[in-house]
This record gives structure tokens, C-alpha cells and sequence, in this order.
């Protein structure tokens, strides 16, 4: 029954329990009544040897003997020199030798209780008598205080027959449980019987070791740990159990058994081994299944609480490393909180928890939420799990990117749609305003000069001197120019030729000087240390389209008196500002007010392009617009 493991248990029963406690003698809890550390003076352990009417013996802490009275001498056969030389295992039956004796501690003495033991004196006999020990301390050294009582005319219990015969019947029973006893014959612990279940699990080879000894067994197949185990239950007379490893005598069959041990009196042991395999390795999966439960709950990216009923309110008991980093470390304190407390401004939160508990299902809600401990705000998807028998786990997804996405798509749809109605609008207008402009302008030029040259024609037939002639066509020419430069304007406002034929640095130097003959209050600073071939060909009507409009915002809204015009290369970019020192706006209510088509006007152009668009202003601090395109566009 091989060793490889084990753990021990002792139930805590009283010494003697099995019939073989007596009560103390009347001062030998002398020592405990000078403190609890059971602290002797020299005068005090004199009286307690020499007063006492029991063998008393004296042991160092290491169990070498330091005094004993002359009880003591006569009960074990030694003079006073020989008791001297001797060790506390020098007085132990033979049964006990190959059992290592450590030192006297606290914990392995009778604390002043007396019980039966087995003792052997000088010839060799064994002997039973009734012993008691307890640690003492003189002048900082411990020292174990042993006393034996010992009578001709005690009366060792005799062996009880109800007890034999139930014995008896525990191994003749079919029973689960492994059942071998031990005795003491001669001094030994011997086997004298098992059940046949044992004998079963050891293919008939316990039969073998009928009458051998527990060193027989145990000791030399290597397996002291069991041999200790035996010794100590004989030797304590309690109950003990220990789990451990045994191969059932059969080489590579090991198997998990839970032993338990009891004596009996008068010298006869008895163990119940049960083999609990399949229990331990069913815990060991079940074990297994939890860790892996458990590292998943810890560490699934999703935070997650664990919320427990109680009171007719939920108490966190638990929480993942994902909800730490989520809701902050402060989180730890709340741990034992109530739902009810943490969400209390949150009644839907504690109302969802609740159904879900009460209606045993999966309950979600998707709400705004502020933060506990920075103030930010959230939007969650909050997901609500019943947990049988009375735990609910709340999982939460943090949605406020996806949230703004959604909302900035909707406003951008929006702006979308708001823009197409203006792009149909302006379209219109630019078409009538085109429309009246020939009619009003270039209409009328040709009608004039159609006119004057057919009177100039029914004049001629006249005869009209030559000087009157002259004046009539110059008259023509001079209405030709002015249709001509009717032709050249319309033209400019729908695509300058300027930023073909120059470029289009040349035609924002154009259209800030054309600015500045009609606003002559607005200054201008302008800032482009480039050159064309710097500016990408696709992107210079953007330029010039969003300066125009910037430039008529600035003029209609702003009460601006400056404006800062800048573009200059910034690494693999090409950057462009304009910036005014007016009014200002509120770009979030501007954009709730659905107001602002010419900005996204200008934002739709250069995200056409392949640019980047951003507008800073706030109420009386100005408006400046940034826009960058890559070089590669």
C-alpha cells in the first residue's frame, strides 16, 4: 500500500474516551496553576517529585530522563544512575522502537490528563499503566513532567464480547469499505484479520501476511508513512484518518484511499479503508472545471459582475479583471455593497436585476450611465444572467464609441441630405442669377447693338457722312467691351480661368485682392512660403473653393477685422488654416440647430479629396479652421 501522499485528521476526542482515561490526581495540575505557561520554580518541582504518591519522571525537552523520584526507580527496575543514561523511548514497548519519537512539545503531552499506555521496565516485560504528562518551564529550559500510575491490583479491561462479536461481523460483511485488525501479540502489532472485500481488492495476497507484523506489511515494501500512521493510533488511542496512495499489494494499482483508524481496547487496532478513486478524481474534474471556469471569468475581455441574493437586494461578491480596469481600482470597495446602493440613481438598473432573478432569464437594457468615480459618461449594453440557486451575473459592454458613430452617421446623413437640398437651391439660384445676368447684361448689349447696327444699315442707304458713322461704331465696340467683360465676370464666378492659366497661388493672390476692394475693413495676413508645384493638382480648386466660402462666412457672420491665412507643408502634409479673430459660434448647437450648410459644404469637399477637416470656435473667441491633405492625394 504504497505511500505517496497523505493528510492527516484526528477527531477531538477526549483522552480516555475509549475506556481508558482516569481522573487527574489531585496536584498534579499543581504547575498549571502557577500560569499558563505552566512556569516552576526549583522548590515547586522539588515538592512536585518528591510529594507526589506516583512514579514521576522528569525529561528534557529533547526526551533525555534529567530526575525522577524513587516510584519511578521501582516501577522501571533502574537505579538512579541507570535512569540518568536513559531516553523516554528506552521505556516504550518494542512495538514502538522502529516509530521515530520526536521531541516533547506542548502539543503531544496529556496537558495533566492521565491515560493507558504500554510501558516495558528493565527486563524487557510490558507493563500497562496509567500516565500523564505535561510541559514545564524552570529558569527559561522546557521540561516534560511524566507521572505513571501503576497497581497489582488495577484492572486492565478485559476484552468485551459484544465488541469481538461485532468485529466479527464488520469482516464477514460484503461491505465497500476495507476492514483489516490489528493486535498486540508479544509485543508486536500483528494482522489478524480482514474482511472480504479487502481481499478482493488484493487478489486473495492479504491472506499472505496473516500474523505478520505492521513492519512486515509496510516497513519493508518502504511505506513508514503508513507504519507511523498505526503507531500513533495505537499509541494515542484516538481515531485518526489519513488520505493517501495504496497499490492493494498489487505493483502499478495505485488507488486514492481515505483510511480511518480506531482503537480498540484492550491492545487491538482496527481500520476502515474506503477507496474513493473515482470520488477524488470526479472532484479533481470538478475542480479542474471551476478553475477554468473561474480564469475565464476573470479573464474574459467583457467586464463582469457576480451579484448575490440577499435580503430581498443583490451583494456583489465578485467581479473580473476587465470591470477593475473598466470601472476603476476603486472598485474593491464596493465588494459586499448592495445593488440597491451602487445604482441608486439608476432604478431601471435595480428593476432589471430583480425581473431577471424572479423570472429566472436573460434580461438587457441599453442605457446612459456616469461613471462612479471619473464622471464620464457612458452608453452601456447591459446584459442580466440567472445563476442557479441565487446569484445574478451582469455582463457590461461599453457602447459609447459606437453609440457616437451612430449618431455622427445620423447627423451626417443628415447633413447629407440638408446639403443636397442646398447644392439643388444654390444650383437654382446660380441659374437664375446666370439667366438675369445674360438677360439684364450681355442680353441687352447684343440687343442694343443689333439694334444700332440695323439703324446704322438703313441710315447708310441715306447716304450718312462718314463722321456720323464713326460715332455709331465706336458706340458698338464700346457696347461689345461691356458684354465682353459681362462674359469674362460670369465666367470667373463659375471657374476662374486664373487657376488654369496661373495656378492657384496666383488665384488666391487674386481673389484676396478683388476681397479687399469690397471689404476694406477685414486685414489680411497671409502666410504660404510655397510654390504650385507643392500644392497637388487635385486638390487646388478645394483651396480655392474653401477659402470663397470661408471667406464670405467670415464677411457675413463673423464681425471680423482680421484674418490669418496660412498653408505650408508639414512633413508628408500639405496644411491649410484660416483663422479670424470675429465673433465666434457654438459648433454643437450649430449643428442641433441644423444650421452651418456652408461648413459642411467645405467638409464634404475636402473629404472628397481625401483630406482631413476640423473647425475650432466658441462664443467671442474666434473661428479657425485646419484642413491637411497628403502629399499622395
Amino acid at each position: 500500500m504504497s505511500v505517496i501522499s497523505k493528510k492527516r485528521t484526528s477527531k477531538k476526542t477526549l483522552p480516555g474516551s475509549v475506556g481508558f482515561c482516569a481522573e487527574p490526581v489531585t496536584g498534579m495540575n499543581a504547575p498549571a496553576d502557577s500560569g499558563a505557561s505552566g512556569d516552576v520554580t526549583q522548590a515547586m518541582l522539588s515538592l512536585l517529585l518528591n510529594e507526589l504518591p506516583v512514579a514521576v519522571i522528569l525529561y528534557h525537552s529533547d526526551g533525555t530522563v534529567s530526575d525522577c523520584n524513587d516510584m519511578a526507580l521501582k516501577l522501571f527496575g533502574y537505579d538512579r544512575e541507570e535512569m540518568c543514561t536513559l531516553r523516554h523511548c528506552d521505556l516504550l514497548p518494542k512495538i514502538f522502537l522502529r516509530v521515530a519519537q520526536g521531541p516533547f512539545t506542548r502539543e503531544n503531552t496529556t496537558n495533566g490528563e492521565f491515560i493507558w499506555v504500554s510501558r516495558r521496565k528493565n527486563d524487557d516485560s510490558v507493563f500497562q499503566c496509567e500516565q500523564s504528562s505535561k510541559m514545564l518551564s524552570l529558569n527559561g529550559r522546557e521540561f516534560c513532567m511524566t507521572c505513571y500510575r501503576y497497581s497489582e491490583n488495577v484492572r486492565i479491561p478485559e476484552k468485551n464480547p459484544s465488541i469481538e462479536n461485532t468485529m466479527n461481523l464488520a469482516l464477514k460483511l460484503d461491505n465497500p469499505f476495507c476492514v483489516q485488525t490489528w493486535q498486540e501479540i508479544d509485543g508486536e502489532l500483528r494482522l489478524i484479520g480482514f474482511n472480504p472485500t479487502l481481499e478482493g481488492y488484493t487478489a486473495g495476497r492479504i491472506r499472505d501476511y496473516t500474523g505478520r507484523t505492521v513492519h512486515e506489511l509496510y516497513a519493508e515494501r518502504g511505506r513508514m508513512d503508513a507504519v507511523e500512521f498505526i503507531y500513533e493510533t495505537y499509541r494515542k488511542r484516538q481515531t485518526l484518518r489519513m488520505e493517501t496512495y495504496c497499490d492493494f499489494l498489487i505493483p502499478g494499482n495505485e488507488r486514492h484511499v481515505d483510511t480511518v483508524s480506531f482503537f480498540v481496547p484492550p491492545n487491538m487496532l482496527v481500520q476502515y479503508i474506503e477507496d474513493i478513486t473515482e470520488q477524488r478524481k470526479a472532484l479533481s474534474s470538478l475542480k479542474e472545471s471551476e478553475e477554468r471556469f473561474r480564469a475565464l471569468f476573470l479573464g474574459s475581455p467583457v467586464p463582469v459582475m457576480t451579484w448575490k441574493h440577499a435580503n430581498s437586494d443583490f451583494v456583489l461578491i465578485e467581479y473580473n479583471y476587465a470591470l477593475r480596469k473598466f470601472a476603476g481600482e476603486k472598485i474593491s470597495d464596493f465588494l459586499g455593497a448592495g445593488c440597491a446602493q451602487m445604482f441608486k440613481d439608476y432604478p431601471e438598473i435595480i428593476e432589471d436585476m430583480h425581473r431577471c432573478f424572479e423570472q429566472k432569464t436573460i434580461v438587457r437594457r441599453f442605457t446612459g450611465y456616469r461613471m462612479m468615480f471619473t464622471g464620464e459618461e457612458k452608453y452601456l449594453a447591459v446584459t442580466f444572467a440567472f445563476v442557479p440557486n441565487d446569484l445574478v451575473l451582469t455582463h457590461i459592454h461599453d457602447i459609447t464609441d459606437q453609440k457616437r458613430t451612430e449618431e455622427e452617421l445620423i447627423r451626417y446623413q443628415q447633413e447629407l441630405s440638408d446639403l443636397y437640398e442646398k447644392h439643388l437651391d444654390v444650383l437654382e439660384h446660380e441659374r437664375k442669377r446666370i439667366s438675369q445676368e445674360l438677360h439684364d447684361g450681355i442680353g441687352q448689349y447684343l440687343t442694343t447693338i443689333k439694334v444700332s447696327t440695323e439703324n446704322l444699315l438703313i441710315s447708310n442707304r441715306g447716304n450718312l457722312d462718314r463722321q456720323r458713322l464713326d460715332e455709331r461704331l465706336r458706340s458698338n465696340i464700346a457696347l461689345l467691351k461691356e458684354a465682353i467683360m459681362d462674359v469674362s465676370r460670369v465666367s470667373m464666378d463659375l471657374r476662374p480661368p486664373i487657376l488654369d492659366d496661373l495656378g492657384i497661388l496666383a488665384t488666391i493672390n487674386w481673389f484676396l485682392r478683388e476681397y479687399g476692394k469690397v471689404y476694406r475693413t477685414i486685414r489680411i495676413e497671409k502666410d504660404i512660403p510655397l510654390d504650385d508645384a507643392d500644392i497637388p493638382p487635385k486638390i487646388r480648386i478645394v483651396v480655392f473653393r474653401v477659402l470663397q466660402e470661408a471667406m464670405n462666412n467670415i464677411a457675413r457672420h463673423s464681425g471680423a477685422d482680421l484674418v490669418r491665412i496660412s498653408m505650408r507643408k508639414s512633413g508628408e502634409a500639405i496644411e491649410f488654416s484660416i483663422t479670424d479673430n470675429g465673433k465666434g459660434f457654438d459648433p454643437v448647437r450649430m449643428q442641433k440647430n441644423r444650421c452651418g450648410l456652408g461648413i459642411a459644404g467645405m467638409r464634404e469637399r475636402v473629404a472628397f479629396s481625401l483630406g482631413s477637416f476640423s473647425i475650432e470656435s466658441s462664443e467671442g473667441n474666434g473661428t479657425m479652421i485646419r484642413i491637411a491633405w497628403p502629399l499622395d492625394v
